[in-house]
């Protein structure tokens, strides 16, 4: 996934425990922030891949943390999806769909893609970004001196 925010604490920030409620206000905002993406990649699945409910039903997220950094993630294990997020031979190159290196299209007709995850990111893009500013905006007020 992409970066939408990434905030870097100047070192004087990192004294006492306000970073340690910097950090917590971003993993509030980070929760709120996947609330967002996860309704927009389970209309954008049902909207342009959505048969039997498998490919909804296999949608799941993830926070991960390593070290002070921490993202969000949204992905599904169900071994066909990725063939309709980025298409399937002929077709599915032409769509022009951003894919992994490693993805190869054969040389068959195949599908277009439906680049549904992909594009929930695009379309949730603004509002992960305003509702980061909007915490930001409060910040001042909830560190204790």
């Amino acid at each position: 996934m992409s970066d939408f925010v990434k905030i870097n604490l100047p070192g004087w920030l990192r004294a006492g425990n306000i970073e340690s409620e910097i950090l917590s206000w971003r993993d509030e905002a980070l929760a709120e922030s996947g609330k967002i993406l996860e309704s927009e990649s389970q209309a954008s699945v049902r909207e342009r891949f959505y048969r039997t409910g498998a490919a909804l039903a296999s949608l799941q997220n993830q926070t991960i943390g390593e070290g002070s950094r921490k993202s969000y993630e949204e992905f599904s294990e169900l071994f066909y999806f990725r063939f309709g997020e980025y298409g399937t031979g002929r077709r599915g190159r032409a769509s022009g769909v951003p894919h992994p290196a490693s993805y190869r299209y054969g040389s068959t007709p195949g599908m277009a893609a439906r680049f549904m995850l992909g594009h929930a990111i695009e379309k949730s893009r603004q509002l992960v970004i305003s509702e980061f500013t909007q915490f930001a905006k409060r910040l001042p007020g909830r560190i204790q001196q």
